[in-house]
């Protein structure tokens, strides 16, 4: 399991600074033993919450993963987004998504 804390700050042209926290929580486990090794297959799962002070959103992902090897491993699944809870025009968003990690 793990848990990652952030907080952002992002300037862009012509528009005021915005400020945002970010708290992860994940976790993955194995389809096949107790750790993840090569060749394996493996089950993740995330929550992920924002808050930039005037609106919050919430993140939640699953995925189905393969350890290639050492240092390469794929990762299919799906990314459901809900945000703008504050101002209630809820927004709702769904993507497939396909991600590989390569560890130099």
């Amino acid at each position: 399991m793990g848990h990652r804390f952030a907080f952002e700050q992002f300037y862009q042209p012509k528009k005021q600074t915005t400020f945002r926290t970010r708290y992860r929580i994940s976790t993955e486990k194995p389809l096949n033993g107790e750790r993840v090794d090569v060749k394996e297959f493996y089950i993740k799962f995330e929550n992920e919450y924002l808050c930039d002070f005037s609106d919050f959103e919430i993140r939640v992902t699953q995925y189905l993963g393969y350890q290639a090897s050492k240092k390469d491993k794929i990762e299919f699944g799906l990314y459901y987004r809900v945000s703008d809870f504050i101002s209630n025009q809820t927004e709702n968003t769904l993507w497939l998504r396909t991600t590989w990690y390569i560890s130099l």
